[in-house]
């Protein structure tokens, strides 16, 4: 009888060092879509651009915010595309920012100029060289 008693406490102590109480185990990382913002970076050949109407494609897009100093008009196209009228003194950088439900997926957006005005003449600019990219 003492040998099945001594084989059950080391059974029981065994198992009460096995688990649970560990506080240095290492929490776990997020798994699944994090949320996060893009930015929509312009270059432009121009000094006097006012507004700008750009498209963003590529995934969803939760929401967005103009650059300082600028103002922003959305339209949606579908699930995945967005359509952007930019205004105000509009110059190279930043002009907005998106808020993604996903920013691993940052590869798969893309943004594509479609018209630019001059702010003093409302005159469109050619925009053979301007550009914008989505970054983070």
């Amino acid at each position: 009888m003492r040998a099945r008693t001594l084989v059950a406490l080391m059974a029981l102590a065994g198992a009460m060092s096995c688990g649970g109480g560990d506080s240095t185990a290492p929490t776990p990382l997020p798994t699944g879509p994090v949320a996060g913002i893009f930015r929509i970076q312009l270059t432009t050949p121009h000094s006097d651009d006012g507004a700008l109407l750009f498209t963003v494609s590529g995934g969803p897009i939760t929401s967005a915010d103009p650059a300082s100093g600028y103002q922003v008009f959305v339209a949606p196209a579908d699930a995945n595309t967005m359509r952007f009228l930019v205004t105000g003194n509009v110059a190279g950088g930043e002009v907005v920012r998106l808020h993604v439900p996903d920013v691993s997926k940052l590869a798969a957006y893309r943004a594509s100029l479609s018209q630019a005005a001059s702010r003093d003449t409302f005159a469109p600019q050619s925009l053979s060289s301007y550009s914008m990219t989505v970054t983070q």
